[in-house]
């Protein structure tokens, strides 16, 4: 400072014990600097030409009830030291963004503005260069605060079945630019518990903050996720909501016997009306429907390439498609196989129950054949034996006589 200048006080961010270094300004004219790179109050006297002059150095610091990255959510008091107060009279403080603090319900003055608290800190109003104005001074102090970026939609997902998805949450800082690497997992939300999926610390050239991949996502893999960073025994959290889709056709294809398909899309969830499910056909043939249910189902007896597609503000989110086939042959895969069986079973048996009964009638036919032959027989056989007595019996009568 200039010799001849007085001043009541400085500004230090850094306050404590160092040391005093000297610069010549200007030797001609005997304007001498005195610089100090770490303040200490006191009162300092320059010396020039036999002649004396003191400056009683005061020192006004900022201060936050916590030190380096904060998170979001937390709370951080700056407060204004100086231990002169009654020198100072009017004391204002300005955001990262220049907007002076008139007190809010996140912005609370305390001690006539000697204490500006911050609640529920953002990264978008909070991180940054926080002053602190006093007449003819000006006292800064850095708040860094640690969030999830509000990406449009960041907090939904949507996925087709069988295909792949990355869960994540930018975040507003890279992860490698920490001083202490954050804890950071993505789990999904269930009924009962918390199921802990993976623990992920994304430590490379290609990812800066969580990510979390599901390959040949399913049905099941729906629902709600947890993004959470833990950071010196701290938690960040931010919820990613999964809208998994599926489509169904019964029956599988088309055929004669039935007089309608039945083609079904599935959504996981059903959203507030904020979306259209729509099934297009190749020829543009649109039927549109708002998501209020979990799931959307048409009859058609149109063959082709159909897609069901769910629209939120006309954007479309998910896509599926089916290709409705018509069956040459519907019913030989179940009828064919029975008539084989039963031709196969049948035709024999009754063949072999036709042989049992010719065998049976031949018999019975051969043994009245006989039984009649046997009777012309006997009564041949009787006549015979007939005829012979009777002659012999006249020839006594005769010889009697």
């Amino acid at each position: 400072m200039a010799a001849g200048f007085r001043a009541p006080y400085m500004v230090s961010s850094d306050p404590g014990a160092g040391f005093l270094t000297y610069e010549l300004q200007d030797v001609e004219k005997g304007k001498f600097c005195l610089v100090i790179p770490k303040a200490v109050e006191g009162l300092y006297t320059c010396e020039a030409n036999g002649k004396e002059t003191s400056f009683d150095l005061r020192v006004l610091t900022v201060t936050g009830s916590q030190n380096g990255y904060l998170l979001e959510g937390e709370t951080q008091e700056l407060k204004l030291n100086f231990s002169n107060r009654a020198s100072i009279k009017n004391i204002r403080w300005y955001s990262p963004r220049k907007t002076q603090v008139i007190g809010n319900s996140r912005w609370l003055l305390k001690d006539n503005g000697w204490s500006l608290q911050i609640r529920n800190l953002s990264f978008q109003e909070d991180n940054g260069t926080w002053e602190c104005h006093i007449p003819g001074l000006n006292i800064t102090y850095d708040i860094k605060v640690i969030g999830f970026e509000n990406t449009p939609n960041a907090g939904m997902r949507y996925a087709a079945v069988n295909s792949n998805v990355n869960l994540s949450y930018p975040l507003n800082v890279k992860l490698q630019d920490l001083p202490d690497i954050p804890e950071v997992l993505i789990r999904k939300l269930t009924n009962d518990n918390m199921n802990n999926l993976k623990m992920l610390i994304p430590i490379n050239a290609n990812s800066t903050y969580p990510v979390k991949e599901i390959l040949n996502v399913q049905f099941e893999d729906a629902g709600q996720y947890q993004c959470q960073l833990r950071l010196s025994h701290r938690t960040l959290n931010k919820s990613i909501h999964l809208i998994v889709m599926k489509v169904s056709a019964q029956p599988l294809q088309l055929n004669s016997t039935e007089a309608n398909l039945i083609l079904c899309c599935h959504i996981s969830a059903p959203r507030d009306p904020i979306g259209q499910l729509d099934w297009v056909h190749t020829n543009r043939t649109t039927k549109r429907y708002s998501v209020q249910a979990n799931k959307f189902c048409i009859l058609t007896r149109t063959a082709g390439l159909w897609r069901c597609s769910l629209l939120v503000n006309e954007d479309v989110k998910i896509m599926m498609d089916y290709n409705v086939t018509v069956a040459e042959n519907p019913d030989e895969p179940n009828t064919f196989p029975v008539l084989k069986v039963v031709v196969g079973v049948v035709g024999p048996l009754l063949l072999l129950i036709l042989m049992v009964v010719c065998v049976f009638i031949c018999k019975i036919v051969a043994r009245k054949r006989q039984h009649a032959k046997r009777m012309v027989q006997a009564k041949e056989h009787l006549l015979a034996k007939r005829t012979c007595r009777c002659r012999k019996e006249l020839t006594n009568d005769y010889y009697h006589a």
